[in-house]
């Protein structure tokens, strides 16, 4: 079937069947794992669109959905593509459509970009309609078959390459790969090794095991450097111990607790996978301070959109043959989460939060990524505590943790860092009236809450309030419950509408104010835990004690 009107009149025909074509698949409804057909057919016709129908049942009749549920599947569909498809390009169109019959399906086209497609970071292939994962050595097969994006790194090379480089990467190669092919690569002679790996005679091989330059440049705390030398084989940085070189370094030693050696290691790998090496190959280089490294790589322009988005697994690379050789050996992180990874460890290690800065080079920019051995203030590292507390989820306490540090940036400009299955957290956090940042729509901005901004500014985890911020608490507080709540007032309401936390010193702070409330006859007790306003409090209007409340209470710049 050449296009979608082929497909819907084979539906009308009643013709439709996926054994009679090799390019459609049917489901009566969509789940995450059928995603894997959308690989399947990618992966299987290369050359001609594929059709996955929603709505149809496998003797091609129409399930009888209805509208409601076309937009409602239509929306998880785009969901899970932007989250598990990769890459996301193979999907070109997804379409509802009602039948003859009123019932609706979805249709999503389906091409072959010119690489590998995977569906959660697995690719699949099959025969007839089964599908299965494809394994290591048929993924870099198709690989080197399909015409990628211009990959230079699968263009043909000859280079005399380091032994013990190869050798270490068969290595890898076969400890990782315990199954197939691949798994008795370290057991044959290295020659064969990589023709068996399709990557011998290729620019892959010669970055990796060749004469390949990089630098490492070594300062002193002055910014003087100390060394600066060059070193050959790409692969020889990849599975270097860059780290015993780190703690070498004059002034590491009482630092060397805060190397996030898995972050170093990820950033290391990411320069070598996405560099461009139309020129110059790839300029990669290694500076290393007493307290920070930076590594750095030329870039094509457009990469500069990815640049500190760590939350997003968003990537671009065109080192197809490169990058699927780094897979196959486990140097590299799938689908991007290296990113969220560098992020992660070096917060987690008590460190100032990495950065990506982008220079122009001429033709190309230039990659600079920074990874910090500084430790955060004592106070940062409270806040990434109390978070940990609170969501007791550590990819979400690194979302608002960022938050945190990104107060002082537009939250549409904050967006574009997150994406995926980061997002939903994100809008959580935002909407959270207990976590540590107030959505101000008005200006597009956030408001560290009370909590926050004692921990920030104050290193502190809650303080007795003024008299004035109390005062408007109270007017405040009146108006929100008398209005929305019958004037029941909880304690946990009440700490909501303070914007305080949760933690001991809050809880205990909010019951002696609300008792003070209540010995002053303004609430009296209904249960434990849950008071009623007995008298009016002088008040303003509610939007009044609004923007008292916003004036007072959310003091963050």
């Amino acid at each position: 079937m050449k296009d979608i009107q082929d497909v819907l009149m084979a539906i009308t025909d009643g013709r439709i069947r996926e054994y009679l074509k090799t390019n459609v698949e049917l489901k009566r409804s969509w789940g995450q794992p059928h995603g894997k057909k959308i690989s399947f057919l990618s992966n299987k016709n290369l050359f001609v669109p594929s059709w996955l129908v929603i709505g149809i049942d496998d003797d091609g009749v129409p399930a009888g959905h209805d509208e409601a549920w076309a937009k409602q599947t239509e929306e998880l569909v785009s969901q899970h593509l932007a989250q598990y498809l990769d890459p996301i390009q193979s999907v070109t169109a997804v379409q509802s459509r009602q039948l003859y019959s009123s019932a609706w399906i979805l249709v999503l086209e389906i091409v072959n970009p010119g690489v590998v497609v995977r569906w959660d970071s697995k690719a699949y292939i099959g025969a007839g309609t089964t599908l299965r994962e494809m394994t290591p050595e048929e993924i870099m097969e198709l690989t080197v078959t399909l015409p990628g994006t211009n990959d230079c790194t699968a263009q043909p090379s000859t280079a005399d390459y380091d032994s013990r480089m190869v050798g270490e990467f068969t290595s890898r190669v076969g400890a990782r790969q315990t199954d197939g092919l691949f798994s008795t690569i370290a057991s044959i002679p290295q020659a064969e090794a990589l023709s068996r790996l399709r990557i011998s005679d290729t620019n892959a091989a010669r970055l990796l095991f060749g004469r390949t330059p990089y630098r490492v440049v070594h300062y002193r705390s002055d910014g003087e450097p100390s060394l600066n030398e060059t070193r050959y084989g790409l692969f020889g940085l990849i599975q270097g111990d860059m780290i015993s070189e780190i703690a070498m370094l004059p002034g590491v030693a009482k630092i060397r607790s805060n190397i996030p050696t898995r972050a170093v290691k990820e950033g290391i790998a990411n320069a070598v996978a996405h560099a461009s090496y139309h020129e110059n190959n790839g300029e990669i280089m290694v500076e290393l301070y007493p307290d920070r490294m930076v590594i750095s790589n030329l870039c094509l322009p457009e990469s500069g959109y990815f640049a500190n988005k760590w939350f997003s697994r968003g990537h671009k690379t065109l080192n197809m043959l490169l990058m699927e050789t780094l897979r196959v050996c486990g140097a590299v992180d799938e689908l991007g989460r290296g990113k969220s990874l560098i992020y992660s460890e070096s917060l987690r290690k008590g460190n100032l939060p990495p950065e990506v800065v982008i220079e122009q080079a001429g033709r190309f920019n230039r990659w600079r990524l920074f990874i910090f051995f500084q430790s955060l203030e004592q106070k940062h590292i409270m806040m990434l505590q109390r978070l940990m507390a609170l969501y007791k989820d550590e990819h979400k306490a690194q979302i608002a943790n960022a938050l945190v540090l990104w107060r002082n940036k537009k939250v549409a400009e904050i967006r574009e860092y997150i994406d995926g299955e980061s997002f939903p957290l994100f809008s959580d956090i935002l909407g959270d009236f207990t976590g540590p940042v107030f959505y101000y729509e008005k200006d597009d901005s956030l408001i560290l809450r009370r909590w926050a901004r004692l921990i920030i500014e104050k290193g502190v985890s809650s303080k007795v309030f003024t008299v004035a911020e109390e005062e408007s608490l109270l007017r405040f507080s009146y108006d929100i419950c008398t209005k929305y709540r019958n004037g029941i007032l909880t304690s946990v309401e009440f700490r909501e509408l303070a914007n305080m936390g949760n933690s001991p010193s809050e809880v205990t702070l909010s019951s002696n104010m609300l008792r003070k409330w209540k010995n002053l006859g303004v609430i009296e007790r209904v249960k434990k835990g849950t008071y009623r306003f007995a008298r009016v409090p002088e008040s303003e209007s509610v939007e009044e004690n609004l923007e008292i409340l916003r004036r007072r209470l959310f003091q963050a710049k």
